[in-house]
């Protein structure tokens, strides 16, 4: 499997905790929804645990579990077209609903996803895998900024 890695910058210090924020990269930005992952500043925050003597400013390497990025994937994305099927069987023929209550309760079922999913990420927010490898020279950072704007 894939060791999925991208470059942070500490944006702030408190005891062994960094917070880091991963700046949007090109694939977000050609994603419709990046929107709603990289909310404002187009830049996500996370407190990661570390024993590097590190300070704002600084650009770290992190590992991010693809174990996190396939579930989150999936449940962003999958959760809510299951459940509207689901949703539409059960009252369409489970139920004995008619076709207008099925497409209705089909569509409401969007909200209780949303919810869902609102749910899963208070939960495991704080479950979720972040490693800080290293910290990341100047050059290489620009390098690595480069290298993802070099198209294929």
């Amino acid at each position: 499997m894939e060791i999925i890695e991208d470059i942070a910058i500490v944006a702030e210090v408190k005891d062994n905790k960094v917070l880091v924020k991963l700046p949007e990269s090109d694939s977000c930005a050609s994603c419709a929804v990046h929107g709603i992952c990289q909310v404002g500043d187009n830049t996500s925050s996370h407190w990661i645990e570390t024993d590097l003597k590190l300070q704002v400013g600084d650009k770290v390497k992190i590992f991010i579990s693809p174990a996190l990025k396939i579930m989150s994937s999936f449940i962003v994305f999958l959760l809510p077209v299951i459940m509207m099927i689901a949703i539409y069987v059960l009252i369409k023929y489970l139920f004995g609903g008619s076709e207008n209550a099925s497409i209705v309760g089909s569509v409401l079922s969007l909200g209780l996803s949303g919810l869902i999913i609102y749910a899963i990420d208070k939960k495991w927010s704080k479950k979720l895998r972040f490693e800080i490898l290293e910290r990341v020279s100047e050059e290489e950072y620009q390098q690595e900024i480069s290298d993802e704007n070099t198209p294929e």
